[in-house]
């Protein structure tokens, strides 16, 4: 019922209804970035120092400090390096890609110590139109404190800069991150993507199209030898196929350039599930089971068609909960640290080839 209902809904009201559930209340410049950004040109919204003296309870209940306070001084295993929690530093505003028309920045939280750290690309939602790096402002304090450095973006949004602007930045900003892998203690051959709703799409892309050229905008020669290839993804509300808009639907023509009918190629190229091969990285995907913004078939069909093809793949259905619910709740972020840690660090095992060897570092 709600797949016939959105192929006859009028485009207006569709773009209206997604822009409200995706948490789209942001304006958006000429340039397509929202107008209220998060870097040194506005004041911070920040944890109790830039350090990262967060003290939001864990879910085990103990603050940041009291947990630190707590442990004994003695020689960590494994297990507990893992789960040590960080203090860190949070770099704002940083300029990854510039244009004409636009200039892109990020966030880079980098926890205490001497790293490398494994590192993860936050790509934040907003229908491919609005929102900002802001967006996973939470997200990135708990994935720093838990000894990732995290890289949070701002993308050009549509419709003044429409497909394949997005997944174009997205790319250039992985090579951004291996390019200052010394500067941001990152170890290259260990960078994930996160991303929820339209970021979880471009996560999506990221991890199964790392080979396909025809997605790099005009890059910066010296990025050029640096891969846009992660190791892992997390993606939660994405949209991996768009089975679910009628053929002559203009509900994406603001981002994809029209319906089906007109672009039929923009919209082959846009699908991640397109890209599904025996190459991808693991996959872990969360997904309101309620969610009436993006139906859960669509990031199930990719989780089926990963399986198929022999892909590390995990899929949670969240019962009882919707788009922004899904979103909100950082328990859903915690199940997406246990898939990172078992992937991304290697004192837990389970890993994949190291980059190097695949093809996805230097």
């Amino acid at each position: 019922m709600f797949k016939d209902s959105l192929k006859c809904f009028p485009a207006s009201l569709a773009l209206a209804l997604t822009a409200a559930l995706c948490g789209v209340s942001q304006p958006t410049s000429a340039s397509g970035q929202s107008t209220v950004q998060s870097g040194p040109e506005s004041p911070q919204v920040e944890s109790p120092s830039d350090l990262g003296d967060a003290t939001e309870p864990e879910p085990n209940g103990a603050s940041v400090t009291e947990e630190l306070a707590s442990r004994p001084e003695q020689a960590e295993t494994p297990d507990q390096a893992v789960r040590r929690l960080y203090r860190f530093e949070k770099n704002a505003g940083l300029v990854y890609k510039r244009g004409e028309d636009y200039r892109l920045t990020c966030d880079v939280y980098v926890p205490d110590g001497d790293g490398p750290y494994p590192a993860i690309l936050a790509i934040h939602g907003g229908a491919w139109r609005s929102g900002s790096k802001f967006h996973l402002l939470r997200h990135s304090w708990r994935l720093a404190r838990r000894g990732y450095v995290v890289v949070a973006i701002n993308y050009r949004h549509a419709p003044d800069h429409p497909w394949p602007a997005q997944i174009n930045d997205a790319r250039t900003a992985v090579r951004w991150m291996r390019s200052n892998a010394q500067r941001f203690k990152i170890d290259p051959d260990r960078i994930g993507a996160y991303g929820y709703s339209a970021g979880g799409h471009m996560a999506a892309l990221l991890g199964a199209a790392a080979d396909e050229s025809s997605l790099d905008g005009e890059e910066d020669e010296g990025l050029l030898e640096f891969s846009p290839a992660v190791q892992c993804v997390a993606a939660g509300g994405a949209p991996c196929e768009f089975s679910w808009f009628g053929e002559n639907s203009s509900a994406l023509a603001y981002w994809l350039g029209g319906s089906k009918a007109d672009v039929p190629e923009n919209f082959r190229q846009a699908t991640p599930l397109n890209y599904v091969d025996r190459s991808d990285p693991p996959f872990y995907f969360f997904h309101g089971k309620e969610d009436m913004v993006v139906p859960h078939s669509t990031s199930e069909k990719m989780h089926e068609a990963l399986i198929s093809a022999g892909v590390d793949s995990t899929y949670e259905m969240i019962e009882g909960k919707g788009h922004m619910a899904s979103f909100s709740n950082l328990d859903h972020l915690n199940d997406a640290i246990v898939f990172f840690d078992r992937v991304l660090k290697p004192e837990v095992g389970s890993n994949p080839a190291p980059a190097s060897e695949t093809g996805a570092g230097r």
